[in-house]
């Protein structure tokens, strides 16, 4: 794609040991895999449109990742217990998918995110019947949950699916990954729905 060869020169080189160390002690329930990544590369650089992954979402890097879980750690989210009010007075959506009405939740490690607003969740702790690492994404502005995919390597065949079919292009003036649809990290089609 056009694109990749500018959102390649933004990937950081891979994240230290002492680094991958400070994360193990600060968010212990992050997933191996989140470490064999960040030793890859240590999040992306640059602007937004210049992203490896559509409409702008940025893999983050290690410190972004520690400094947004320690701030879950600290402001303990709870429960809504006053889901089906907030869904009836249109305040809140209902989750989509096995994820537990929790924003900013200490149980989920994140890992890629658009402006620190939306942002992709490894889910450590799902609502029953869904999976440990299963990927949410949360828009806490728009009070949105939803369980795009049923893990990391599940995401990125959705991805790559999407590219081979042509769900998703370069755009011309910025060079950015867009979807034909808009925001394909929340479209209807890559959300995992209740069954």
């Amino acid at each position: 794609m056009a694109v990749a060869p500018v959102s390649i020169t933004n990937l950081n080189e891979g994240a230290s040991s002492e680094a991958l160390t400070l994360l193990r002690q600060a968010v212990p329930i992050a997933p191996a895999l989140l470490f064999d990544l960040l030793a890859l590369h240590n999040g992306e650089g640059g602007y937004a449109w210049t992203s490896m992954f559509p409409d702008g979402m940025q893999l983050m890097a290690i410190d972004h990742i520690i400094e947004n879980s320690l701030y879950y750690q600290r402001n303990g989210a709870k429960l809504i217990e006053n889901l089906e009010d907030l869904i009836s007075e249109s305040i809140m959506e209902r989750p989509c998918g096995a994820v537990k009405p929790i924003f900013s939740y200490a149980q989920r490690v994140p890992f890629a995110h658009y402006n620190n607003e939306l942002i992709w969740y490894f889910d450590m702790d799902p609502a029953e019947g869904g999976k440990v690492a299963q990927i949410v994404y949360e828009d806490a502005e728009c009070s949105t949950l939803r369980v795009v995919a049923e893990s990391f390597c599940d995401l990125l065949n959705k991805y790559l699916r999407d590219l081979d079919v042509g769900v998703l292009f370069p755009e011309e003036d910025t060079g950015q990954i867009r979807s034909s649809s808009g925001n394909w990290y929340a479209d209807p089609d890559n959300i995992l729905h209740p069954k």
